[in-house]
This record gives structure tokens, sequence and C-alpha cells, in this order.
């Protein structure tokens, strides 16, 4: 039996409760001759021989006053108090051995008493806090009446009244002291003022503290040098108080709300008799604005005679400078380690962090997600206990060990590792290891930073060249090897040929001294892609032994020996220099082809039997994530991924012998940032009038949707696919957005600038009725141009995650009588609304959804026949928008809310973008609401029905 109290609602913060609690500070002191009253008077009320007065704290219940037992602390978790009274309800019942939350508590078990009638009164603040209870209680069961609840109920409000009296007096006297103490320190200060006038007058001059006096009715006597510098002016008695915020220019801390006359600070000390850190800006006409502090009280004589007051000013501005640049390096330091931490678990490199302590080096502390799909470990298991010894063979462990020796003791900071790791199901992986040691401002090492990168494939491809390397002295083009100082090593037969110089006297020479060499770009980048990819291909210029100038096609690979010797870099040199001319004598014959080729959608591109691209159209370099000048004159073997060049070599065959004009395959393209567009090729061999090979022309289309989902096979690729699909989309995308912003507001801008332009020049001899016509027009356009390009931010804000909702409550029947006001074809619209329904949205967001809806029912259905909104038992609120138009074809429900949506039936006849209802959907999403498209039953009309909080 239980009777719920008036007295407030629960609880809402046990953190919160506890500060009132202690705020009122009457835990363990004594209670006092009326709260005892109080307790006694309640027990009195129940007919009880036993009543307390408890305050339940973090972990005991004290019992504050006591009748009829002593009282003492007990646990909390032992109080019956305590088990209900944050529900902030009155408790009671007849007998507690008969009460499921009570029967097996100690008070009742008789482990501390055995209590039977029970019923206690929670003390709410009037804040909401349950700081106890007034509890009244007996060793035989008993019966409440409805008026001795109300009696018990009205004496816990008296205690609460008495706990605020406590507080108010405590705090009372705490205030007089600090007021007594503010006044004698005032008193002093005008004392000693009035026997060192002199000397106090020259502080005033000097400090750089504004100091400001008024007399007791308010009127100024003093501006210190200080004041009168931040003012512009000196004090003049002659103003009225409420005059002084106009005269002197004083604003609120925002630095333009003006300050009320009883909010000038020198006003509220001389009526308050105090002010403290008040933060306003003077800011005269002419002078930079100067932000202070303002604190001051009332002067009085001995006698208690109001004198004045005075009112010192600090000058914060510097301060409330650095302390906003101090804000924004925080947020700086913020962005930039979020942004560190995302670049380590989204790096397509692995990476690591060992320890470098005593006892456990070598130990690993992180690994991002790319060592655990390069290893098969989880970063539990690596960051586990497993060390660098769990991973690399054991063949490697003592030079490893060895390096992490010299790494600690400060001989190297960083180095470049090759090793090799056991994967989690066995097989061997060769890697490169990039380290560099972490230390502390004491310089002793804390852990190492490891990037580390699977070169396995990398070291298979090196060693088949090596193979290949053996059959280079048959190959009649030039074939150089060097070392990685540039000193030739080997000088092929064809390189003799070709340059004049026998091998007697090119062997130890340097390869780019001898030949001349030009770069198509800076050498140290040239040697940078030999270290980190193993090969090179381009373009170069040659001095041959005669003087020639040769442009040959260079390949060169990187070779790293089985046998553990340096690595050597093998060049092939094609001659390429007649064909050169001949291309750029072609090309002078080829513009009007350029024209169509520059403009055509497909990717194209035309190189020379050599290889070498003589010309690339926009979407070609587009594919690529390049310029097309950045293509010209490289080979086309450099824009086909490593992976795929022997394919295209085998199916390039039959074109180059004459077999066919033209052959098709698939193959990965090599973009600018390494990432591989798949892409089917058609390549036509272009012959002369003689029947000779000429050129040839690839078109390219890009298929990285289908290789997407045949490369989902391969679970070490499927990163790579994933992005290539994400960027193709975002790709598209963008396309789409350029094309549809390019038609949508071309043609509205080309009509507006028309009959601006006829307006314009014969306004005079236009009649009213075709100058409203063309001002008509030109509205009509201007506004869809407004529509498309809120549709466009729109889209833009949601790509960016920028939309945010600030919901109010809306009063939808003025709101729908407007929108179907100010639409198009709504004269036969019926709006039904019931009065004073309203819904919780961003009444712009609201605005711009019935208004794409009701301007699609327009454009498609001739307009909107019913405008309804009713509530729901779920809490929310639809509105309905309702036509009688042909209805939404079948197959274009599942994309009706997706970007660029249109039926095919009307995307050439209707006026569009296609994101209307996209944009429309997110809008209602963000305002916790939804939208949906209802047929109808019949195969006529449509209802869109959008679904609001109600407020």
């Amino acid at each position: 039996m239980a009777r719920v109290g008036a007295l407030g609602e629960p609880v809402g913060g046990e953190a919160l409760r506890l500060a009132a609690l202690h705020e009122y500070a009457l835990l363990d002191t004594p209670a006092g001759d009326e709260l005892e009253a109080v307790v006694r008077l309640a027990a009195a009320v129940a007919g009880v021989p036993t009543a307390t007065l408890n305050l339940v704290d973090e972990d005991r219940q004290c019992q504050l006053t006591t009748v009829g037992f002593e009282g003492q602390d007990s646990a909390r978790s032992d109080s019956m108090c305590a088990v209900r009274f944050l529900e902030g309800r009155t408790v009671w019942t007849r007998d507690a051995c008969l009460h499921p939350d009570y029967a097996g508590n100690p008070w009742v078990t008789g482990v501390l008493a055995a209590v039977r009638f029970y019923a206690s009164v929670p003390l709410v603040t009037p804040a909401g806090h349950a700081l106890g209870t007034l509890c009244v209680f007996d060793s035989e069961t008993r019966e409440l009446t409805d008026s001795q609840l109300a009696l018990l109920e009205d004496a816990a409000r008296v205690v609460l009244a008495l706990f605020e009296r406590r507080r108010q007096a405590r705090e009372n006297a705490r205030l007089a002291a600090q007021a007594d103490e503010q006044r004698e320190l005032l008193e002093h200060a005008v004392r000693e003022l009035a026997e060192r006038q002199e000397f106090t007058d020259a502080v005033l001059e000097t400090v750089e503290v504004g100091i400001v006096a008024a007399d007791a009715e308010g009127r100024l006597t003093l501006f210190n040098q200080a004041a009168r510098d931040w003012h512009g002016l000196d004090a003049d008695h002659s103003l009225q108080p409420a005059e002084h915020a106009e005269r002197y220019h004083l604003t609120h801390a925002d630095g333009v709300t003006r300050l009320a006359p009883h909010e000038v600070p020198l006003a509220r000390a001389l009526h308050e008799g105090k002010v403290s850190a008040v933060e306003m800006v003077i800011a005269p006409d002419g002078r930079p604005p100067t932000r202070v502090l303002a604190s001051g009280r009332a002067l009085t004589a001995a006698d208690g005679t109001l004198l004045g007051a005075v009112v010192a000013q600090s000058d914060i501005t510097d301060q409330r400078v650095r302390e906003a640049g101090l804000a924004e390096a925080h947020a700086a330091l913020a962005a930039s380690e979020e942004r560190l931490r995302l670049a380590f678990h989204h790096s397509p490199l692995g990476v690591f962090l060992t320890s470098l302590q005593p006892g456990e080096v070598g130990r690993f502390l992180f690994a991002n997600p790319a060592v655990c799909r390069m290893t098969g470990y989880s970063d539990a298991e690596l960051t586990g206990g497993m060390t660098f010894r769990d991973l690399q063979h054991p063949d490697d462990h003592a030079s490893t060990a060895e390096h992490l020796q010299r790494l600690i003791s400060g001989e190297t900071d960083e180095g470049t590792l090759e090793r090799r790791y056991r994967h989690r199901d066995g097989h061997l992986l060769h890697v490169t290891l990039h380290a560099a040691v972490v230390r502390g401002e004491d310089g002793i090492p804390s852990h190492l930073v490891t990037q580390v990168q699977d070169v396995t494939e990398a070291r298979r491809a090196r060693r088949e060249i090596a193979r290949q390397a053996r059959l280079v002295d048959a190959i009649p083009s030039p074939v150089i090897v060097r070392d990685l100082d540039g000193t030739i090593l080997f000088w092929s037969a064809g390189a003799q040929a070709a340059y004049g110089h026998p091998a007697t006297a090119a062997v130890g020479q340097i390869t780019h001294d001898l030949l001349a060499t030009r770069f198509p770009l800076p050498l140290a980048d040239l040697e940078q892609a030999l270290a980190v990819e193993g090969c090179w291909s381009g373009e170069l210029q040659h001095t041959a032994a005669d003087g020639r100038q040769l442009t040959v096609l260079s390949s060169m690979v990187r070779h790293e020996p089985d046998d553990g010797t340096a690595p050597v870099i093998l060049e092939i040199n094609t001659d390429i220099t007649a064909l050169r001319h001949a291309e750029r004598a072609l090309a002078a014959s080829e513009r009007r082809w350029r024209a169509q080729f520059a403009h055509s959608s497909v990717g194209q591109a035309v190189r020379g039997l050599d290889d070498r691209i003589l010309e690339v159209n926009p979407a070609f370099a587009a594919m690529l994530g390049r310029a097309p000048e950045e293509l010209v004159d490289a080979t086309m073997t450099e824009l086909i991924a490593p992976e795929a060049r022997r394919a295209r070599a085998s199916h390039l065959t039959d074109l180059h012998a004459g077999n066919a004009d033209s052959a098709g395959r698939e193959t990965l393209l090599l973009a600018a940032d390494g990432r591989r567009v798949p892409a089917h090729v058609s390549v036509s061999l272009v012959k002369d009038e003689d029947g000779a090979p000429e050129r040839v022309v690839a078109l390219f289309t890009d298929i990285t949707a289908r290789r997407a989902a045949e490369a989902a096979r391969d679970a070490a690729a499927a990163a790579l696919a994933d992005r290539n699909v994400q960027l193709e989309r975002a790709n598209r995308l963008k396309l789409d957005l350029i094309g549809m912003v390019g038609h949508e507001l071309g043609n509205p801008l080309a009509s507006i600038l028309g009959y601006s332009e006829l307006a314009n020049e014969n306004w005079h001899a236009l009649d009213d009725d075709d100058k409203r016509g063309n001002l008509a027009v030109i509205e009509r356009n201007a506004r869809t141009l407004a529509r498309t390009l809120a549709e466009v931010l729109a889209l833009v804000s949601l790509d960016a995650g920028q939309l945010r909702a600030h919901p109010e409550t809306v009063h939808l029947s003025g709101v729908l009588d407007a929108a179907a006001a100010h639409a198009p074809r709504t004269d036969q619209c019926v709006v039904s609304c019931p009065q004073g329904l309203a819904v919780h949205v961003q009444p712009g967001h609201l605005d711009q959804i019935l208004a794409n809806l009701l301007s699609n029912a327009a454009k498609y259905a001739g307009g909107a026949t019913a405008l309804t909104a009713t509530a729901r038992p779920d809490g929310t609120v639809e509105i309905h928008v309702t036509d009688n138009g042909p209805g939404i074809p079948a197959d274009l429900y599942d994309r009706l809310f997706t970007r660029f949506a249109r039926a095919d039936s009307t995307s050439r006849t209707v006026k569009g973008t296609g994101l209307g209802l996209y944009i429309t959907r997110e809008l209602a999403r963000a305002n916790a609401g939804d939208i949906a498209h209802r047929p109808s039953p019949s195969g006529t009309g449509s209802t869109f029905v959008l679904t609001l909080p109600a407020a």
C-alpha cells in the first residue's frame, strides 16, 4: 500500500542531489530545537512512538534527530528510506514484513529493528533534489488516514523551510561579514585619502586603472588620467546620470548594445552598494574601443550618509585577445590530433608503435588496420603482448635487435630495413620497414614509429627482371647497365651503334655525363622513382659521339641481384628521333580532327608506333586525374598499370603484325594519384595511303563499376577497388552536378537577359501589358534560378554533413494556407488542418518542403488537389499533399528520393534538377521526421506524406 505525495519530481542526477545536500551543511550537525519539535509533532500526528529525520548522502543514512529511540548513522544500502525517496513521493505501508521492497531490510528483520508500520515523506528542495525523509514507524501494524498523511507532508514542508532558513541565515551572515569587511576597507581608504590627498591624486593620474567617481546624486566628480584616455572626455558634472552611457559610449560586452542608465556600473555601485567584475566596452567616436572590468562600491560617511560611489576599471582588451587566441590554438591542436589519428587509421601503409622501454623492448603498442590486413593478426593479438620476434623470420631477429640497440643508444634516430614477416597462416611476406625513434623531453627513447610496406610482389618482379636481363645483349636497342651513382657497368652493341662510343671507352664513365642527358624531370625525382617504384620510363635527350641529338624512349629498372651485391639500373633506350619529327609534322594536318577529339566524351588517345602519346583528349586525361598536356610525349606503357602491361603486349600482337586493323581488350590505367582505373580499350591502327602503319588510336571506356565487382573476389585488392568506385562516383556526381547547374541555370539566365535587353531597348515603345509580360517572364525565371540555387546549396550542405535543424513550435493552419496561396496551380487545392495543430520543425525547412511538393504537383500533375494535416496517436503529425495527375511510374519508386532521380517520360518535357525530393527527405529527417510516397490504388494521382513530431 503506497501513496504518492505532491512534493516534487524525482531527482534528475545524483551528483546534483549530493551537491544540494552538502550546500545545506546539515550532516553531522545538531538538529536544533525547531527540527526536534517537528519530528515530535510528526510522531504525534501518526500516533507512533518513534520518528526520525533522515538525510541520505553518498553511502550512508544520517539520522539528524530522532524520537523514541537513540539515532545512529547506518549504511545507505540498509536504509528503508533510501529505497524509494528519490521518487519524490510519500510512501507508507501497514506492515513492512509483507511489502516486497522492505521485507528483507535489516530495519524490519530484527538486525537493526523490527519495524512493521512504516511511513516516509521525502524532503525535496524547490529545485527538485531529494535530501532525505521525514520518517515515522512502529513495531506494531497501523493505518494512516488521508488527513494524517496531509499533516505529515505539511511537516516535511516545514522541515524544508527550516533547512532553507538555516541555509539563508548562514549565507546572510557570510554576506554581512563580507559587506562589513569591504565597508571597513573603504572607510579606511577614505580616511587615508583625506590624509594623503596629494599622494593619492598623483597615484590616480599614473595608475593604469581607470577610476571614476560620482556624488550622492550620481553626477560625475572624478575621472583619472586612464579614465579620461579611455572615455576621450573628462568627467562632466553637469550631466544627468541617465546621460552617462550615451555621452561616454558605454556598451555591454558585445560592444554593440548600449548600457541602460541603471546598468552603468557607477550607477549600480551608487544604488546597489556594490558592483563587482562587470565587463563592458568604452567605444568613443574616433578612438579604439577599450574592454574593461568594472568593480566598485558606494561611499558613505561615518554616520552612514551616502556620499557617492567610486568604480575602478581594469583594461582587459589584450587579455581577451589572448584568451581568444588561446582558444583558437586549442581548437587547432585538437583538430591536428584528430587528423593525425585518422591518417594513422586510414593509411594504406602499415604503421606500428613499438616500445623501447627497458624490459619490453620490441613489444607492439599500436597497430593500424593496414598492419592487421597485412599480417592476418587482429589488433588485440598484436598489441596483447606480441613483439617483433613473433612476426619476423628467426634469421632476422639478431640484426633487428642490433638495429634497435643502435636506435636506443642514440647512434641513429631512424633507419630503413628489409625483413621477412611470417603471416598468421604461415606464409612469408617481404616488407620494407621505415623506423624512427620518439624521445621524451629528457632525451630517453620512449617508442619507435615504424612504417611497414609489403614488397613481396615487388621482389618477385625484380627477380623476373633479373632473369630477363640475361637476354639483353641480344637486343638491338641500346642497353646500358649502371650502378646507382651512374657508373656504366655494361654497354651493349646496340648502345655502341646508336651513340658511337665503343664499350671499352664507355664502361666506367658516368652515363648522363657521357651522353649529356637532358631529363624531363629533376634527376633526383627520377632516382627517387627508381628507388621507390623499382622502375621508370620516359623520354630523354641524348648527344651521340658525333654530336647528333637523339630523342630516346628510355625504360629503366632497378635490379637487386639475388646474391646480395649492390643494386644496378638496367636501361633500355629506343631511338625515336625521326618518329618525333614525323609526329610533329602529322599534328599540323590534324587540327580539325583534334577539335572533335578534344570535345568527345569518350576517352581517346593517339600514340605513335613507338608507344609515345601524341595527343589525349580531356575525357581521357580526366580518367587519369591529369591535364592533357601532362600526357603528351609520355609512353602509353607508363599509363598502364605494371600488372597489365604484359597482357597489353600480347593483345597488340595481331594489330602490329598486320593481321587486324583493330583490337579490343580490358586493361588497368595508372592514374596520377597511383590508383588503378579499369577500362575497356578499343585500339585501331591508322595507315597511310600505302597501307603502312602510321599511328594508333585508342578509345577508353571506364569500367570501374564492373571491374570493382570482379575485384571483390580478390581480398588483397578489395580496398583499392572500393576507393576506385568511390572516386568514380564522386566524379560522376561532380559531372552530373556541373551539367545540371549549367542547364538549369543557363536557360533561365538566358531568358532573363533576353527579356531584360528587350525591355531596356524598347521600354518606351512597349505598352503596359507588354511591360508586365516582360517583367513576369523575368520574375518567373528568377524564381527558377533561386529555387535551383537553393537545391544546389542544400545538396552541398548535405554532402558536407553540415545540414542542421533548429526546430521550434510551428502552427500548421496558417503555414499550409500560405504555402497553397503562393504555389502555382493550387486554385483547386482544398486545405484541411485542425485549428491549433502544431509541429516541432525549423520553419524555413517546412516552407521549403511544402514549396517543393506543391511545385512538383504543379509541374507533373496539374497542381495539388488537397493539402491535409492530421494528428497521429503516436505523437506525430502527417501532412498529405495529393494530386490527380498521371501518377509516378512504378520503376521510379525505389529511387524516387535519390539524387537526380527523374522519370524518363517527363525528363525532356518538364524542367527540373532531380534533387527536390532527395533534399526534401533529408530536410524532413534533419527535423526528426520523414517523407514517403503513397501511390493511388487506382493508378492515377499520388500522395506524398510528410511526418513530423507533434508540438
